[in-house]
């Protein structure tokens, strides 16, 4: 009989104790079949609260809750009108416009809670004036009765109710599954404020209860009314809304379509002697025009043809989009679907008429500006962005008690280091992850954390935004899809998946910063009259592949992990097909097939190919089925399938459904039978196909990012310092890339100075064969001090250090600000010991202040002077020292090696390398500088330490066990030159557990 009309979940963000799994899963248990969800002002859930009722059998009522000043009143949609009423409600509080019903409403039903309206507290008449001035234009508004209010206030809401002739109905507001559970609101309360509580059990009156239980709460009325409002509401939420943007052509968008596209296809350099391209033309245009999408393509060829027009750089594609011969006329696409042997029917199948996807990579830094083009052109309330969601993962709940609960960071920090798996819950991490399970089932204080953390995993955070989609509709976008306004853009509120299912079109537009260090390696080289046309080059250059072989791929999209240098090292690709193919096998699955292919390609192993006939398909990747578009092939040869027939083929295999798959084996048999094909062969050629369906990869999106990849493997083969140049201007020296950057410049022989106060560079600068850091790289040294150095110098170099402090007193450097630049090496190239330079500040400062009295007035600057000697400190520099102050404010070191001299008399393994050792039983010798080091105690009261050490070539964790740390002759301190040897963790392979270890002087 009772209806739970009144439920928050998660997406009333850090106010609820029900995510939705957590909900349905208390529906379940408690027998409810029908419940409403009713988060506050906003519609966030109401896509997974559908889908998720119709997979449990329950039948879900639409909801939201609104504030209005000192009322709180929950509306209900009964239809798909008042689903837009319910849209349009969120619109108006989000931007805080008034909300008033004065015209007759029925497609809403209204409940107001007088519990938790202040307003309640007048007297009835003022009550009911003030109900009628707002809600007077809704048919149906009921007084909603909460059972944990006293009974005298519920008795005054029934008077008012039977005075002013209103129902009252059984309306508790429920927040999570059980009154224990309260306890979830405040911690959640206490993570949204940023405060922290003592208790860790309470009980509450906002849980759902047993249907029984509720009975002696209210009166048999309430709660049949709570019935009879569900059943008045008949909303659907699973119709398509969406309509397809019009590109605003001032001809039919078709004529306008095949127009462009062969004007288009005639400025490629194509063979027209090949029938192919003008055939398959016609047929890709005759299936666009089919399916109504020729608008589509209009509008991604105009943004596609503005970007280029502002010199934007645009990628060569993505996805499945390359396999299409229209998007390579229109430019969507820089690749040649003939000569790589794409299919159309991948991107655009005619049997599904599901709507197209072109994604488009930008450079990441001129995004925004093709963003706000499309807005500017079909107007903001056409084209918005996309809600994301993040919620509170393991990790995060672990250290989220630790704060709120004040428990100890050592028990913290012990349990977020053991959780090495980010895709594992808490509960996959205590069945899967033996470090974690140990922690829970001995330590008492980590399993307390682990249980409260526990009741919070999974609940949504925040929201942010798509870092790439946008959505467009030809309708108004407020009128079929809730948003919300924030950081000075319009955004759904609702993610992707749900609104491509109502039929709205999205268009991914991805910045990618790859793009942008082309853009800029080719900027660089413009400027020395080199102009390059990368689509013009010959892709399968011998010196380009020389340099791959050598395992020189840091800074090459696609090619930069140490998985794939390994697989490159292997392969060792002589020609574009190979990084195709590379990029396709590597990923989980597939690269096992990765050594297959290199021997096959050396000659080492034989190539099978299961039919001769399909030679031609399969001969290329030496036997292996690589992609998608593969299968599809095979499946046009054997059986006899169209191709739109074979994409199917391929999408129901990779589906893996049973039902499905029965019938499609008994097509795929049937056709081969009829092609001439003996039976139990084609059944031999279909399970394999099964077996290696999963590995599958789309080619044309593997081609496309093998442009890239290989237009930057170019750059850096002909052009390395330019390439490195822009690379460099794009990489924090923070980041771990830096260092693998830096140790492959070293093996290039290319130099990177300290940077110099003489050379005032904002990035990276070549100098010779070498490069300069820029002084911004300093710690203190930001980009307005840089401008006042650029500005000293206009009027001559610097004579010396005092001659430097001097001139730039007067613009207000600080002490902090010149040490710093005496720490990274900036006044080397004024005097050789930063010693000297250290000890001579004092007076330099002084000898400023002095100088700093005569300045001219008319022009601003000192005049000349004889200025003191610097005195030399003839005392040797302390190398460990300024290695520490070096990388305290660079974050790396340029002028010396770390261990030099001891790194060569001993053979260190640089850190680096220390990575790539496979086996976690072979003994490795390195070291370094301690960058932080954390001492602990275990849980026997001995203490360890965990330590980070850091060498020119990369930074690795080192734990140090009670063992070893009681062996030590002195307490290690951060800045501390180590020589260590040890095992690499065979959990966390980028930890080294050290059984060796003493500390080097300077």
């Amino acid at each position: 009989m009772f209806v739970p009309l009144h439920v928050y979940t998660n997406y009333t963000f850090l106010s609820s104790g029900f995510t939705l799994d957590r909900l349905f899963s208390s529906l379940k248990e408690k027998n409810y079949s029908v419940c409403a969800m009713t988060d506050l002002h906003v519609l966030y859930g109401i896509p997974e609260f559908f889908t998720l009722a119709k997979k449990n059998n329950v039948t879900p009522l639409a909801g939201i809750d609104i504030h209005l000043d000192d009322i709180l009143v929950t509306f209900f949609a009964k239809d798909e009108f008042g689903y837009r009423y319910l849209i349009e409600l969120s619109h108006l509080i989000q931007q805080k416009k008034p909300i008033v019903f004065k015209e007759k409403n029925e497609h809403l039903i209204a409940v107001i809670s007088p519990f938790q309206s202040a307003f309640f507290t007048n007297e009835f008449d003022v009550i009911a004036r003030r109900i009628f001035d707002l809600f007077g234009g809704i048919k149906e508004l009921y007084i909603g009765i909460e059972h944990y209010a006293s009974e005298n206030l519920n008795q005054r809401y029934r008077a008012f109710a039977s005075q002013y002739n209103y129902q009252t109905v059984a309306f508790p507001h429920l927040l999570y599954p059980k009154p224990q559970d309260a306890i979830i609101i405040d911690i959640l309360q206490a993570i949204q404020q940023g405060t922290t509580i003592q208790h860790k059990e309470k009980n509450g009156p906002h849980a759902l209860l047993g249907k029984d239980e509720f009975k002696d709460l209210y009166t048999e009325d309430e709660l049949i009314q709570t019935t009879l409002i569900a059943n008045a509401l008949n909303f659907n939420f699973f119709v398509k809304r969406g309509q397809l943007l019009t590109y605003h052509a001032e001809s039919n968008a078709n004529d306008v379509l095949r127009e462009l596209t062969i004007e288009g296809l005639q400025l490629r350099d194509v063979d027209f002697s090949d029938s192919r391209y003008l055939i398959r033309l016609d047929e890709e245009l005759n299936i666009i025009e089919s399916l109504g999408f020729s608008d589509y393509f209009l509008i991604v060829s105009d943004f596609i043809k503005y970007a280029k027009k502002q010199a934007i750089p645009v990628g060569p594609g993505r996805g499945s989009a390359p396999g299409s011969l229209v998007a390579y006329a229109l430019a969507i696409t820089e690749i040649d679907p003939i000569r790589h042997g794409l299919l159309f029917e991948r991107f655009l199948n005619p049997s599904r008429k599901s709507m197209p996807d072109i994604d488009v990579d930008i450079a990441d830094h001129d995004r925004q500006k093709i963003v706000d083009y499309l807005i500017h052109k079909y107007g903001p309330n056409r084209v918005t962005h996309i809600i994301t969601y993040q919620t509170i993962q393991a990790k995060q709940a672990i250290r989220d008690i630790g704060r709120i609960y004040q428990f100890s960071s050592t028990s913290v920090e012990l349990l977020s280091k053991s959780l090495a798996d980010s895709k594992l819950d808490l509960r996959g991490n205590y069945k899967k992850n033996e470090a974690f399970q140990e922690l829970f089932d001995q330590d008492s204080e980590c399993a307390e954390i682990i249980k409260l953390a526990h009741k919070i995993e999974g609940f949504i955070r925040q929201s942010g935004v798509h870092p790439a989609g946008l959505i467009f509709n030809e309708s108004p976008m407020h009128e079929v899809v809730p948003l919300i306004y924030a950081q000075g853009m319009t955004i759904s509120q609702y993610e992707f998946g749900y609104l491509e299912a109502q039929g709205f079109l999205k268009i991914d537009i991805l910045g990618l910063r790859n793009l942008t260090i082309i853009q800029q390696t080719l900027l660089a080289l413009s400027k020395h009259h080199i102009n390059l046309d990368l689509n013009a080059i010959d892709d399968n250059d011998p010196r380009v592949y020389q340099m791959l072989n050598l395992g020189l791929n840091m800074g090459i999209f696609q090619l930069e992990s140490e998985g794939m240098k390994k697989a490159m090292l292997l392969i060792q690709p002589t020609q574009f097909s190979d990084i195709v193919s590379l990029i396709a096998l590597y990923r989980p699955g597939p690269m096992e097939n990765i050594p297959s292919y290199a021997r096959r390609k050396q000659g080492i192993e034989p190539i099978t190919i299961f039919d001769i006939q399909l030679n031609e398909i399969l001969a290329p990747t030496y036997g292996i089925i690589i992609y998608q578009e593969q299968i599809m092939q095979i499946a046009q040869k054997m059986a006899g399938f169209s191709l739109s027939q074979a994409d199917d083929f391929r999408r129901i295999i990779s589906k893996k459904d049973s039902d499905a798959m029965k019938n499609l084996k008994e097509n795929f048999l049937h056709g081969a039978v009829s092609q001439g094909f003996k039976s139990d062969h084609a059944l031999s050629v279909f399970n394999h196909i099964v077996k290696f369906a999963d590995y599958g990869f789309n080619k044309s999106h593997s081609v496309a990012y093998a442009t890239i990849t290989y237009h930057m493997a170019y750059l850096k083969t002909y052009y390395p310092l330019y390439f490195y140049q822009s690379l460099l201007k794009f990489t924090s020296s923070n980041d771990t890339k830096f260092l693998a950057y830096f140790d492959e410049l070293r093996q290039l022989k290319i130099n990177i100075l300290s940077p110099d106060i003489t050379k005032p560079y904002r990035y990276f600068t070549i100098a010779g064969q070498s490069f300069v850091a820029p002084l911004t790289m300093i710690k203190g040294i930001n980009d307005s001090l840089l401008q006042v150095i650029q500005k000293v110098l206009q009027s001559g170099p610097f004579v010396d250090f005092y001659d430097a402090v001097t001139r730039l007193y007067p613009y207000k450097i600080t002490i902090a600000q010149l040490t710093a630049l005496i720490d990274g090496g900036a006044f080397l190239s004024l005097h050789p010991s930063r010693a000297t330079l250290r000890a001579s500040l004092p007076n330099a400062i002084k000898n400023a202040s002095i100088q700093a009295t005569f300045i001219d007035e008319s022009t601003g600057l000192i005049p000349p002077s004889d200025l003191p000697k610097m005195p030399m400190i003839h005392a040797l520099d302390n190398h460990q020292y300024n290695v520490e102050k070096e990388l305290e404010v660079l974050g790396f070191v340029f002028s010396s090696s770390i261990l030099s001299p001891t790194s060569e008399k001993l053979g260190l393994t640089p850190l680096l390398s220390i990575k790539d050792i496979k086996r976690t039983s072979v003994l490795a010798s390195t070291g370094g500088l301690i960058q932080s080091i954390k001492q602990v105690k275990t849980k026997s009261g001995q203490a360890m330490a965990f330590l980070v050490l850091f060498d020119e070539t990369d930074i690795i964790e080192c734990v140090l066990f009670p063992k070893l740390f009681t062996t030590l002759t002195k307490s290690l301190i951060k800045g501390d030159i180590i020589v260590v040897s040890g095992h690499l963790d065979k959990e966390k392979k980028g930890t080294l557990l050290l059984e060796h270890i003493k500390v080097v002087t300077s």
